[in-house]
């Protein structure tokens, strides 16, 4: 299955070779996706199946959270609470530094703890203080709640090796 823009105003969704034909230039490409149940993330992969001298995919996505047994008891009492990075996505240098500082909806300021989601991604402090690795990428901070876990965001460190403007605590 394969999920490509076609022109300006449509999307395609599954087999987009479907849909071509001699004045439609879609590019041939097999697209898919992978959740992560258990992060609350996804990956997605694409295969260019033809050559091609440019191409950009873009990706449209809904988040939904199926609910497992240790969900149902909660239901009702968090309902109404939410945490979110204040700052989701930063741009870092390598070994820079930044504070994910979270917002509070629905509840008092509480404790929360922080980890990335993949090794090599660089460093996470109780505190919330990322250090950035000395590699380019996107990396995942996943932030919840201590005592309520399944209250949950991200944020996502993009790590450039140069990079001009530098936010956060140095």
């Amino acid at each position: 299955n394969s999920v490509v823009p076609g022109d300006n105003r449509s999307t395609i969704y599954g087999a987009a070779n479907i849909f071509r034909d001699k004045d439609n230039a879609l590019p041939n490409v097999d697209v898919a996706v992978k959740v992560l149940n258990d992060k609350g993330s996804f990956i997605v992969g694409a295969t260019l199946l033809e050559n091609v001298d440019q191409l950009i995919l873009s990706f449209r996505w809904t988040a939904i959270k199926f609910p497992t047994e240790d969900d149902f008891g909660l239901e009702q009492e968090i309902e109404n609470i939410s945490i979110a990075a204040t700052t989701p996505t930063v741009v870092l240098g390598f070994k820079d530094n930044y504070f994910f500082d979270v917002e509070f909806t629905g509840i008092e300021k509480s404790g929360v703890t922080y980890e990335l989601t993949e090794p090599n991604s660089g460093e996470i402090t109780s505190e919330g203080v990322y250090t950035a690795p000395n590699k380019e990428g996107v990396y995942e901070i996943r932030i919840s709640l201590t005592d309520i876990p399944v209250v949950c965001t991200y944020a996502y460190a993009i790590v450039k090796k140069d990079v001009n403007e530098k936010q956060g605590v140095n």
